[in-house]
C-alpha cells in the first residue's frame, strides 16, 4: 500500500514540477500557436510570391554558401586588425 501511495505522490510531484518549469520558462500554449501562425504567414507569402519548396531550398543553399564564404574573410580581418 505504501508503494502505491509513494508512486502516486511521485507522479503528482513530477507533474507539478513539469508545469512549474514551463511556467518559469514562460513556455505556454500561446508560444506554440504564435510559432504556427508565423509559419502559416510565411507559407501564404511564399504562395503569393509563387515560391515553391524547391526554390526555397535553393535559396537556403545559396545563403549557406554565402555565409561560409564570408565567415573566413571575417576571421582573417579580425586577425589582421588585432596585429
Amino acid at each position: 500500500m505504501q508503494q502505491i501511495m509513494a508512486t502516486v505522490v511521485g507522479v503528482v510531484l513530477s507533474g507539478i514540477g513539469f508545469l512549474l518549469a514551463r511556467w518559469i520558462r514562460r513556455d505556454g500554449f500561446t508560444d506554440t500557436i504564435n510559432r504556427r501562425l508565423k509559419v502559416l504567414a510565411l507559407h501564404q507569402r511564399m504562395k503569393t510570391a509563387n515560391i515553391d519548396l524547391n526554390e526555397l531550398r535553393e535559396l537556403e543553399k545559396a545563403l549557406g554558401k554565402t555565409a561560409i564564404d564570408v565567415q573566413p574573410a571575417q576571421t582573417h580581418e579580425k586577425s589582421s586588425t588585432s596585429a
